[in-house]
């Protein structure tokens, strides 16, 4: 009996200690998400030969924020997610 104590006390407390490690492990990736970056101000950037978002958002942004500068830049720009940007001058985010 003592026994089966001691394997429910240790299986409880390897499962605690997963869950902790897991939730940390995700909030060390996502902190950019949920220190809210805000954007500072916008900028004006030519572009001359074809680029898709994603594309300026490796040239222009954080890794961490990408998704939020891809989000915003294709907001402010009317720009569809599969679209090429080619010959314009287009209004881009900059983070604090």
């Amino acid at each position: 009996m003592k026994a089966i104590n001691i394997l429910k006390t240790t299986f409880l407390v390897l499962v605690i200690l997963i869950t902790a490690s897991v939730t940390l492990v995700a909030v060390y990736f996502n902190i950019g998400k949920i220190k809210g970056v805000d954007v500072a101000k916008y900028t004006q950037i030519r572009v001359d030969s074809p680029a898709r978002v994603e594309e300026i958002a490796a040239i222009y942004s954080d890794p961490n924020i990408k998704d939020k500068f891809i989000d915003e830049t294709m907001r402010l720009n009317t720009i569809s997610p599969s679209g090429y940007i080619s010959g314009q001058t287009i209004i881009i985010p900059v983070f604090e």
